[in-house]
């Protein structure tokens, strides 16, 4: 059985779509069955290459999903894909209603826009439970797909599973910081500028800051760590395990990566910059795991605030002690694991009803 993976990256959504299928094509691999991707035009496939998958490279725009679909099915027909996964904000019901006609189709949903017309509905996300999903299909025809939901089905790389339990060091070294592997508000930049002018225990520590090939200061943040001893840059890294690790408080958008920062217990700052990370951050904040310092777009003075949870963090032992053992019961980083074996097991049962009611 075939599968294809259906999303993009592009400096104006970032990557989370693609790396969270990467990790999803990962562990279906390591089973024996077989992944390629699709995507538009405009998107960063450079990425899905290196990692060893084949990519098709559709004519549309990532926002014309609609207009892919004749395209789309010529992939499906010459991979003979078994079904297909798609992850995109940019879907529409009749794009998923004509896609079911010819495979069955999953759908990674993270905002809860419409009954999705899908076989199977999956959010990992710390907010994703069943009884929102209840309400939304409450008044549709649409049947309710089957349902994989929770943050045990993170799909995080291979190098986060079981890693053993961290002992959180009495004095904060080393701080992580990531706006994400696009950065389109150019958070980075202004993190910085705010930070260079001001007496702060931030600047005490090594601050390691974690860039995406897409980073549009990139230049400006390297001359700016040319002029200083307390910055670190890693642009475009494979070792975010290494980095993250390696460090004793982390600072991250409200995106995928807050997964990866449980799995390595590092206590964690976290904020919004769009729609879409703020169910998940104000989530993480009210359950106590991280501390959520809003959402970036309607926040004054943001960076000023965040440097301050910053300083407070750096302080406070005993509360980045209980931080980590929250991040640690929230996953160990074997979600893609579980959800490739249950993604099989749902499809396998669809098929076999399937198949019982054709000989009746």
């Amino acid at each position: 059985m075939n599968i294809l993976m259906r999303a993009d990256a592009n400096p104006n959504i970032g990557q989370g779509h693609v790396m969270r299928l990467l990790s999803v094509a990962d562990a279906f691999t390591e089973i024996g069955v077989k992944s390629a991707f699709v995507c538009a035009k405009d998107s960063f496939t450079d990425l899905i290459s290196k990692r060893g998958y084949e990519v098709y490279t559709l004519k549309t725009g990532y926002r014309e999903m609609e207009m892919e679909e004749e395209e789309l099915k010529g992939v499906i027909d010459s991979q003979k894909a078994g079904f297909i996964i798609v992850d995109s904000y940019f879907v529409t019901a009749k794009y998923l209603e004509d896609l079911k006609q010819v495979l069955p189709v999953i759908y990674f949903d993270d905002v809860f826009e419409f009954p999705y017309p899908v076989d199977l509905l999956v959010n990992y996300n710390i907010y994703g439970t069943l009884d929102k999903y209840q309400a939304l299909y409450q008044d549709s025809d649409n049947p309710k797909p089957a349902f994989i939901l929770g943050p045990e089905y993170a799909p995080l790389r291979r190098e986060f599973q079981n890693i053993p339990e961290r002992i959180q060091p009495e004095v904060v070294k080393n701080i992580a910081v990531s706006f994400g592997g696009a950065d389109p508000e150019r958070m980075a930049k202004a993190f910085l500028d705010t930070l260079k002018d001001r007496e702060s225990a931030v600047k005490k520590c090594k601050v390691n800051m974690i860039l995406g090939a897409m980073e549009p200061d990139l230049k400006a943040i390297e001359a700016f760590s040319e002029e200083t001893d307390w910055l670190t840059l890693h642009v475009n890294i494979s070792d975010m395990k290494g980095v993250l690790t390696g460090c004793d408080l982390a600072v991250s958008a409200a995106g995928s990566t807050q997964y990866e920062i449980c799995a390595c217990q590092v206590p964690c700052i976290n904020f919004s910059m769009a729609d879409n990370q703020v169910p998940g951050g104000e989530e993480f904040g009210r359950r106590g795991i991280f501390h959520y310092v809003g959402d970036k777009r309607f926040e004054s003075d943001f960076y000023g605030k965040l440097i301050s949870a910053m300083e407070d963090l750096i302080s406070d032992y005993d509360e980045r002690v209980r931080m980590g053992k929250a991040e640690r019961a929230l996953t160990d980083g074997l979600g893609a694991k579980r959800m490739a074996g249950k993604i099989l097991e749902v499809l396998q049962k669809k098929s076999s009803r399937e198949r019982k009611v054709t000989k009746i």
